[in-house]
């Protein structure tokens, strides 16, 4: 069997996640192969928002789900979608995600997700990309209404000291003269980066991690397996990769693949898609989230992208255009 120099460490998946972890492990001494049939960056790390938001911290299955519950059931929110023969596929993990809402659990998730962001902001900071980054935070759009100070996120918010501040509707237009069409409230979530280009981030990490000695193949996976001790990952084209550890950072792919490995991840897939326009004249100086709209709408470099909600349905199911044809509305 043709087989490649044993690495420490094979990552599989070129996104944020596995380019990330390639750089922190070559970093420590580790000798480390990153394998992706793309170019690093290309799946789901380059078609976000771009947006690393110190206030996304508040769990989706929190106390105020239950009561949206008829809402999203029936389809009248537009950041929320799903195919009813997946949901009903998945209604065991969907009853244990349900059983979840309590405060208490959902206080200590938050709480454990600010932790993660906090973290994960300080070593951004340390990866030289500072060219692409945008500074000021974003805006989260309330067109009826700023949350009541009592509500889950807003304490969640305190309790976790995140800082923001709530604007009228001058104050809005003071920070951004492009939203003087916009009547409503918002909430300034201030210590928040946004990326000019997110494939941009992932490809000058990736550059950094190959000027360090780290080797990236670009080839399909067929399968991984445990021989004489080490992981094979069998390959289509190259011979095939070892190592003593593997990562598998696939992102909504995990779950497939690892399937073919006898391991079952309780996980969901929640699509997204966006859509990008030129810029023009207009300009903002920060991502927005249109709450009532259900898209955030995010300035990269010479152009827009706008994201819209997300949905719960198969990863090969046919994409349904009319969520982003609503926001985009």
């Amino acid at each position: 069997m043709n087989r490649n120099d044993p690495s420490d460490v094979i990552i599989l998946g070129a996104g944020v996640i596995g380019v990330c972890a390639a750089l922190e492990l070559i970093k420590s001494g580790k000798n480390v192969t990153l394998i992706d049939r793309e170019e690093p960056g290309s799946g789901t790390s380059m078609g976000n928002a771009g947006i690393l938001n110190r206030g996304s911290i508040i769990p989706f299955n929190n106390p105020t789900l239950l009561k949206n519950l008829p809402a999203l059931i029936t389809k009248r929110q537009t950041g929320f979608d799903y195919k009813i023969s997946y949901l009903f596929n998945e209604m065991n993990w969907g009853l244990r995600f349900l059983s979840h809402c309590k405060e208490k659990d959902s206080k200590k998730r938050a709480a454990a997700l600010n932790d993660l962001i906090c973290r994960s902001a300080q070593l951004y900071s340390n990866l030289h990309i500072s060219e692409l980054l945008r500074h000021g935070g974003w805006l989260k759009l309330f067109k009826k209404g700023l949350p009541d100070d009592g509500c889950f996120e807003i304490t969640t918010l305190l309790e976790n000291n995140v800082v923001f501040d709530r604007l009228n509707n001058q104050d809005i237009h003071d920070l951004e003269p492009a939203l003087a069409d916009f009547k409503g409230q918002a909430l300034w979530i201030k210590e928040t980066a946004s990326l000019k280009d997110p494939q941009k981030m992932v490809q000058a990490l990736a550059k950094q991690f190959v000027t360090m000695g780290g080797k990236i193949v670009r080839d399909d996976i067929h399968t991984l397996y445990r021989e004489s001790g080490q992981w094979v990952v069998k390959l289509a084209i190259k011979q095939n990769a070892i190592a003593e550890h593997v990562l598998v950072a696939l992102g909504p792919w995990s779950k497939l693949f690892l399937e073919k490995l006898n391991i079952f991840l309780p996980m969901v897939f929640e699509r997204g898609a966006h859509r990008e326009f030129e810029q023009g004249p207009i300009f903002l100086n920060r991502p927005i989230h249109d709450v009532d709209g259900g898209y955030v709408l995010s300035p990269l470099e010479n152009r827009w992208r706008i994201t819209c909600g997300v949905e719960l349905a198969p990863i090969d199911a046919p994409r349904s255009p009319h969520q982003m044809d609503a926001a985009c509305r």
